[in-house]
């Protein structure tokens, strides 16, 4: 079994949202803000440009004292290749969704020490990864994201608390058009992590580690 999931901030560095030549940089500041997880969504990139991507990031984090999870999302087959490439002591993890490689057959694709995750978006969706080999789950949206051009009926705060009880003992990341300003909000409701793209990294990139420190921080009162 792979170690748990880090509490906290989920920061998700989004090709839509910071463009591919700064996505080592925003790693980089996330890291040194004592955030435990990131993770890598590059949907526009071709493949070859995205293990292009992965490696800067690799390499970028390689040169800090960071042993935290980096979340390969989608693919399977890139996350094997981010584990071979990660620097001694950074873990790697895959996040799937509904629509991708099922979760038993990216389970059997990447093993059982990487951390697995499974987008839901309902408590039928929750009660059902209940059985499948996941060690946690995303859920949401919590509120309307631009993020992504189509996305599930929101849930909001009450939805999120029930299906975090629905979840029983599988931490659940909270998505979804979230602000940092609530972070706090979502932690109380039973989210054991905090999803966030354009709210983290639409601001000045040189207040950057400033921003995720004090959302990461404000999560722990």
């Amino acid at each position: 079994m792979p170690e748990a999931l880090p509490q906290g901030l989920y920061p998700i560095l989004s090709d839509n949202v910071v463009p591919p030549r700064e996505l080592p940089a925003a790693a980089r500041a996330v890291a040194e803000a004592g955030v435990g997880v990131m993770q890598l969504r590059l949907k526009e990139l071709p493949d070859r440009e995205r293990l292009t991507a992965h490696r800067a990031v690799l390499a970028a984090l390689g040169d800090l004292p960071w042993r935290g999870v980096l979340v390969i999302d989608d693919r399977a087959d890139l996350a094997l290749v981010a584990r071979v490439d990660a620097p001694a002591g950074l873990r790697v993890g895959l996040h799937v969704g509904q629509d991708d490689l099922p979760a038993r057959a990216a389970r059997e694709l990447v093993g059982p020490d990487v951390l697995l995750g499974l987008s839901t978006h309902d408590l039928a969706q929750v009660e059902a990864a209940r059985a499948l080999p996941v060690d946690y789950l995303g859920f949401g949206p919590l509120f309307a994201t631009t993020t992504k051009a189509r996305h599930d009926p929101t849930v909001g705060l009450d939805g999120l608390a029930a299906a975090c009880r629905a979840a029983r003992d599988l931490p659940i990341v909270a998505i979804g058009g979230i602000g940092l300003d609530i972070v706090a909000r979502v932690r109380e409701a039973g989210a054991h992590g905090v999803a966030v793209a354009s709210a983290l990294f639409g601001g000045p990139a040189d207040g950057l580690v400033a921003r995720a420190r004090a959302a990461h921080e404000g999560m722990f009162p």
